[in-house]
This record gives C-alpha cells, structure tokens and sequence, in this order.
C-alpha cells in the first residue's frame, strides 16, 4: 500500500475558525520499501543500472504484494519519441508523442496507487553503446505529487548510478512528457553526475497484475 501526504495552506481565519486549502498531495511508496530500494546503488565496476533497478524493484514489491510478478522486457510501455530512420547522436529535443507518453504517465501513477514500485527506462540526451533504442538508463519510480486541481505535477524516483541512491524529481509538461532537467550549480557528493544529466522517461517496464489504461505504445501481451 502506499502512502498519501496531503498539504494545506490557510487561506482564511478568525478567533472561531481556520479555513484550510488543500496546496498538494503526495503519493509514495512506504518507507519500508524505500529504505529497500536504496540498498541498491552503483558500487561495483560490474553493476549495471538495469539489473540495480529491476532488483530493487523486485525486493521493494514483495512488501506490498508478495505474488507480484514483473514481466521481462517482451512486455512494457514505449516509444514516446517520433520516429528517424536512425537512432540520432544528439538526442536532447526530440518530439515526445504525447498519447504514449500520457499512457507511460498513467501507467506510473496506477502502479505507485497500488503499492508497487515501478521500472523505468529514461533518455540521458546522447546516443549510448548501452542503451536500449534511446533508453539509456534505468531506475526506480517512488511516488508522485498532485496539485490541489489534481493534476500531476510531478514524479520521484531512486537513481542507482550513485551508491547513495538519491532521490531525483520528475517534472511533467503540457504533453506529459515526463523529465529531470539538468540542475546547474549543484554540489550533492557523490551526485554531481546525476545533477548534470537531462532525464527524458522513455519506456516503462510492467506488472502481470497492474493492466495501462490504453494500448498506445504497449508491445507484448499480458
């Protein structure tokens, strides 16, 4: 299960009465299962992002749901990029298609709503040996937070390309295009790779019980 924080402001008051706006919810994962994830972090030469994420995924769920099962990489929520005949180096402005992207958006918030932590693959901005089409990197969805319209206005993830396993945010546009900018001026130990990197959510790897909403950029059967 997870958690909700709710915030408030006040917005008017007297001797007898306090009247309180609702500001901006979050959705988390409990802390439990945070505290799990972060037990995997980048620590050794050998250690490569996705099986960190996958892993931490897998030992974060099975305090929700212990009969959760991730579907391999046959199955999941992709392809928010318009299409080029070939995979540019430069990766940093290219078009999200917001259809898939919202069904990626929706598909992240249904499965934090449900307890489960959520795999995601994501653009660094330069084509990569490693990457997967424009994936480049993997990491752990955590929560979201909402605006008192209830829209989401942003995500929070776990990046194991740190030992520390920081917590990165996730701002959202108009085209649901979901993406940690580059934060400049940051002097995090043992971040400052992370704080130096664009973040574009490119794919999202799925759960046997958690369905999307539509079948935009879907690929593989449940």
């Amino acid at each position: 299960m997870s958690m909700t924080e709710n915030c408030y402001e006040i917005v008017n008051s007297s001797a007898n009465c306090i009247k309180l706006e609702l500001k901006s919810s979050k959705v988390m994962l409990t802390k439990e299962q945070i505290n799990e994830i972060k037990k995997y972090g980048f620590n050794d030469p050998e250690d490569n992002c996705f099986t960190l994420a996958r892993d931490a995924a897998l030992a974060a769920v099975v305090i929700a749901d212990s009969n959760a099962v991730l579907l391999d990489k046959n199955h999941g929520i992709g392809g928010v990029w318009e299409e080029f005949p070939e995979i540019p180096q430069d990766q940093s402005d290219i078009t999200v298609q917001p259809d898939i992207a919202l069904n990626i958006l929706n598909y992240i918030k249904s499965t934090l709503d449900n307890g489960y932590p959520v795999l995601v693959g994501v653009n660094v901005g330069v084509a990569s040996e490693i990457n997967d089409g424009v994936t480049d990197h993997f990491l752990v969805m955590i929560g979201y937070e909402k605006n008192n319209m209830g829209e989401i206005v942003r995500f929070f993830g776990l990046d194991n390309a740190s030992s520390t396993v920081p917590k990165v945010e996730f701002q959202v546009d108009d085209n649901s295009k979901m993406y940690k900018p580059i934060l400049r001026g940051q002097d995090r130990t043992g971040v400052r790779y992370i704080d130096s990197q664009l973040y574009v959510v490119t794919q999202v790897r799925v759960w046997k019980q958690i369905k999307p909403m539509t079948n935009k950029g879907v690929w593989g059967r449940w």
